[in-house]
């Protein structure tokens, strides 16, 4: 079974090696007093006892990575550390013991660090007892001893698992906030493209609508002034309307062209729907014989549904013009409560709805009605004029 508490990164690894490095000289340290003070065969038990300590402790140290067998090694080592002070009897081997829990420390939970830390405090207490050194302890002996020894233990623990524990929880904040601002990257991504795609959306939206309206508008000028120039000698006043039908066309799709680009260059403004109902109407009488009476009131609507009023009053007055021959027209435009209504009637020729099938003006017309939350219908017959009727519900503050 791994470890399932690992190391803290990087930092820890660092202590490690450090710890490392000074058990090393520690204990070569404690080789090279006890030459210089001890008996030639205690200096060779003593060389041999260390070696097998420092084999352990790197072996532990670099290849060992299962919990169990880490917790073996370890016991291992302090048993032969216990012999090394049983051997030697200096109090300086505390050092020893304390540098081995640091170690200890660093791989296993707070729990088993205080377990560990008590067993081996009385492992070194029982081998300073039974030191070659130490003939006989007294009360008095022992416990002076061992409180310079209990103070170095029990501040290493505090000192060394405080640390540990402000590691872990800077890494695990460091970890948090990588997380959060990957997230964040991610979510800017995901924000970004879909921009990119509501914008290609909308651009795809006018491409179409360009295609579709102004395409089949400007077909629409061509063949009324075709037919203008076969009839203008022989009929110059059905001419004259053919004309003025399809200047009228010419203008509405000039108008259509530049909102859309205003749209796609970002620069769409605010539209007054009552001015440019009244300047439609000024341009279409000004000139000509066509007669135009309205009633408009000033209704706040959004800009979407606005322009598309305007749009359809000037689409109705072509197809009036151009289809029905229409010599006046009748516009109204009122609110009442939360309701638009839309209203614009001609008497020109009419049509047949229940014999003959829309033409795509007048079903463009009506599914973009729809696409905006209106409802639009017709009413005609033949020789009794047509009407275009729009309602908007329009929800107040």
């Amino acid at each position: 079974m791994k470890l399932t508490r690992s190391k803290v990164p990087d930092i820890s690894n660092k202590i490690l090696i450090k710890m490392v490095k000074l058990a090393l000289l520690i204990f070569f340290g404690c080789l090279l007093i006890t030459v210089i003070l001890q008996s030639t065969t205690r200096v060779l038990i003593i060389g041999i006892v260390s070696a097998v300590l420092l084999i352990l402790y790197f072996f532990n140290y670099r290849y060992i990575k299962t919990y169990a067998l880490k917790l073996i090694f370890y016991f291992s080592e302090f048993l032969i550390l216990s012999l090394l002070t049983v051997i030697v009897g200096n109090s300086l081997m505390s050092t020893l013991y304390v540098i081995l829990l640091s170690d200890f420390y660093l791989n296993f939970t707070f729990k088993a660090n205080v377990y560990m830390s008590l067993l081996i405090f009385v492992l070194y207490a029982v081998a300073m007892i039974f030191s070659k050194e130490k003939t006989f302890i007294g009360v008095q002996d022992l416990y002076a001893l061992f409180i310079k020894d209990i103070i170095v233990f029990l501040l290493d623990f505090v000192i060394i698992n405080l640390s540990i524990t402000v590691l872990r929880r800077n890494y695990e904040v460091e970890k948090n906030l990588a997380l959060v601002h990957k997230r964040e990257q991610k979510l800017k991504e995901a924000y970004d493209k879909l921009e990119e795609v509501t914008i290609l959306e909308e651009r795809n939206r006018i491409a179409k609508e360009i295609h579709d309206t102004i395409g089949h508008s400007i077909t629409t000028i061509i063949m009324q002034t075709e037919a203008a120039k076969l009839i203008i000698d022989k009929k110059p006043a059905e001419a004259k309307n053919k004309i003025i039908s399809a200047n009228m066309q010419a203008v509405n799709t000039l108008e259509q062209l530049r909102q859309s680009v205003r749209i796609l260059s970002g620069n769409d403004t605010n539209f007054d729907l009552q001015a440019s109902l009244l300047k439609t109407i000024e341009e279409t009488i000004s000139g000509t014989n066509i007669i135009i009476r309205s009633k408009i009131d000033e209704i706040d609507v959004p800009v979407n549904i606005a322009k598309f009023l305007h749009s359809t009053f000037k689409e109705g007055l072509n197809n009036g013009i151009r289809h029905g021959k229409s010599t006046a027209f009748y516009l109204e435009l009122v609110k009442n409560g939360n309701d638009i209504s839309f209203l614009l009637s001609d008497n020109g020729n009419g049509i047949n709805l229940s014999k003959i099938e829309l033409g795509f003006g007048l079903t463009s017309m009506r599914d973009k009605a729809r696409q905006l939350g209106g409802k639009l219908y017709f009413v005609s017959d033949e020789n009794e004029g047509f009407e275009i009727h729009i309602t908007f519900s329009i929800k107040g503050d």
